[in-house]
């Protein structure tokens, strides 16, 4: 019988840890590939911040069944609360890059699908995008290592994110609604959260125990900009 996990695993990390966002997001299926949802999860000196976001569309472009069937995000949802996607992607690539320049790791579980969607869409809003997916840990491609299966010609075959949730936690995420681009970012960040106890990024490694003293500790004072609403130790970005 298949675990399952009805509640998340802390999201913390130590306060000493360097700081990590993650990000994910959902596409319109169309070729090119745009966002229709962008989410991503800052990890700072022991305070989660998270924050998701419904983009809107071009005119004329539509969302496929394909698309709609995997994460359930309308066209109509789009069109009557989707935000800009421009200035939500400015945000997000400043953080990318200041996380970047203290030292910190910004994560995707695919990266290349996903900067190239993010890409694609900055095109069409007329938005810079300077985000390089060689500065982006990639969780898919780095789970080789402790994946089992193998392709058909022989190579290993890396995880999908909830199986390498299971591999490292036991159990399925139940408390997740797989391709809602925010709880797969929660994965996500579990999962390298986990593979940086095992010293599979480079320069990092956390100890297991860490969890624990990340659970005590939640006296950190919040360090953001006025866009971050706190609630306790998490907090929600809002543009």
């Amino acid at each position: 019988m298949t675990t399952t996990h009805a509640l998340p695993p802390s999201l913390e990390l130590p306060r000493d840890a360097p700081p990590v966002l993650v990000f994910d997001v959902e596409t319109n299926g169309g070729s090119p590939q745009l966002v229709c949802q962008l989410a991503f999860v800052l990890v700072r000196e022991g305070v989660v911040y998270e924050g998701s976001w419904i983009f809107q569309l071009p005119d004329g472009e539509t969302i496929s069944w394909r698309a709609f069937n995997v994460h359930g995000i309308r066209l109509q949802t789009c069109k009557q609360h989707g935000l800009s996607p421009a200035p939500v992607i400015e945000y997000f690539l400043c953080k990318a890059h200041e996380i970047r320049q203290s030292g910190g790791l910004v994560v995707a579980h695919n990266k290349g699908g996903d900067v190239a969607a993010l890409r694609n869409t900055a095109v069409r809003w007329g938005c810079p995008f300077d985000l390089d997916p060689e500065d982006v840990y990639c969780t898919q491609a780095n789970s080789t290592c402790f994946s089992p299966h193998v392709k058909k010609d022989g190579r290993p075959k890396p995880f999908r994110n909830s199986e390498l949730y299971e591999y490292f936690y036991g159990g399925a995420p139940e408390w997740a609604k797989l391709h809602d681009a925010l709880d797969d970012v929660k994965i996500t960040l579990l999962n390298v959260k986990a593979m940086m106890e095992h010293g599979r990024v480079k320069g990092i490694r956390l100890k297991p125990e860490a969890k624990a003293d990340a659970e005590e500790d939640k006296s950190g004072e919040q360090k953001e900009t006025p866009l971050v609403a706190t609630t306790g130790t998490v907090s929600r970005f809002f543009v």
